[in-house]
């Protein structure tokens, strides 16, 4: 079976994107890869796992251009599947419920702390229809282009900036102290740490602007 990893992390709301990129270049951070990404999260009828706050979600990854294609922390094969001269991958995600502080784990409520299991898979359309015949349902749609990096000092810390279609987000993953001074350097600080999900910070904005809309998608013509 995957090993399952203990996931620690916080985002943070930057500006824009290019103001992001800004501070990076000057902080020396090596850019890794550049993805865009269709996120499906998957749940029962009656929403058992989201109330029991568990996640079940499949990714659809394609590599845009110029970026290198070494895969983050994942079960998978490294080798990517090639549609059309395009890299594009599929991976299976799992996480349990987030982790509340405890003795062994201080840090729980200050950081989004969960365990995730994750399984690279070659057909996601395929894996979803499975998910359906099992019983799971689609329910919520979610995409970004997502950009790694690595900043000097922190060869633990995983940085990802975020566009999104509500907002442009940091997040950090990687050991507690690895995080706040990633955070610091920045130009943040504890009290800007979030730790909503996407869907959490998508159902936020759409009531401070009166959206109608029922998935956290890009106008079409920016995904392809």
């Amino acid at each position: 079976m995957p090993e399952a990893a203990l996931e620690i992390e916080i985002k943070l709301r930057a500006a824009s994107a290019k103001e992001a990129r800004g501070c990076l270049r000057r902080l020396g951070a090596r850019a890794l890869r550049r993805v865009f990404e269709r996120n499906t999260l998957f749940d029962t009828g009656d929403r058992a796992l989201g109330r029991s706050g568990r996640l079940l979600r499949i990714r659809y990854e394609r590599v845009l251009g110029g970026a290198r294609t070494s895969l983050r922390r994942s079960n998978a094969s490294r080798k990517d599947r090639t549609r059309s001269g395009r890299q594009e991958r599929g991976i299976l995600t799992f996480k349990s419920p987030a982790e509340g502080g405890t003795a062994a784990q201080p840090f729980g409520s200050r950081y989004k702390t969960r365990q995730e299991i994750e399984l690279g898979i070659e057909r996601p359309e395929r894996a979803e229809q499975i998910l359906e015949r099992l019983g799971y349902r689609a329910w919520f749609r979610y995409e970004k282009v997502r950009t790694s990096f690595r900043l000097p000092g922190l060869p633990r810390l995983v940085v990802e900036l975020d566009e999104t279609p509500v907002g442009v987000f940091w997040e950090l993953e990687g050991p507690p102290e690895a995080i706040d001074r990633a955070a610091r350097v920045l130009g943040f600080g504890p009290g800007d740490y979030l730790t909503a999900s996407y869907y959490e910070l998508f159902l936020a904005e759409r009531e401070r602007v009166g959206l109608g809309a029922e998935a956290m998608v890009f106008p079409r013509k920016k995904n392809r």
